[in-house]
């Protein structure tokens, strides 16, 4: 039994969660690109000390490297593992779905832990509320596309698994 039978999205209902899973990928593609845009413009000298910056307490000479060298990996591996999901859709490979699953579960432990320090350390602000909202609000999404993920590789393994039939006792 599958987790999701559809996947809607704001914008589209999609009828089939291949579909689904397709476009999951598609959307990691373009915000992980997105993100590597801004990190780079960050680390050239961009602002990143407004409070909804995920990069606010870096210091751009001694934190800033590490910090944007970290994440660039990340969200390069996490473009890799989109096509990955689109190859694996296209060609019905379970197992190429699994580095996206664990790269998204990395992306909502961060987006839940950040909402969490946001509230935590600057309890004052409202902004910070705000900021933390979001954050949960991106949560969220990424939990759904998690579960979209799943449901199509449940479906594969459910479809991948060998029928044996028992001819005689």
């Amino acid at each position: 039994m599958t987790v999701l039978r559809v996947c809607w999205s704001p914008c589209w209902c999609h009828s089939t969660v291949k579909q689904g899973s397709a476009a999951v990928g598609i959307y990691t593609i373009i915000i992980s690109i997105l993100s590597l845009v801004y990190i780079s413009w960050v680390m050239r000298g961009g602002q990143s000390s407004d409070l909804y910056s995920p990069f606010f307490e870096a210091d751009i000479d001694e934190t800033m490297g590490v910090a944007g060298g970290i994440t660039i990996t990340f969200c390069c591996l996490y473009v890799a593992s989109g096509f990955l999901v689109l190859v694996a859709i296209a060609n019905d490979i379970r197992g190429m779905l699994l580095p996206y699953l664990f790269l998204n579960g990395v992306v909502c432990l961060v987006a839940l832990a950040m909402g969490i320090f946001m509230i935590a350390r600057y309890y004052i602000y409202p902004l910070a509320m705000l900021t933390s909202v979001f954050m949960w609000l991106f949560f969220c999404i990424q939990v759904y596309c998690q579960l979209c993920v799943i449901s199509q590789y449940q479906i594969l393994v459910k479809y991948q698994t060998a029928n044996i039939e028992v001819l005689y006792n």
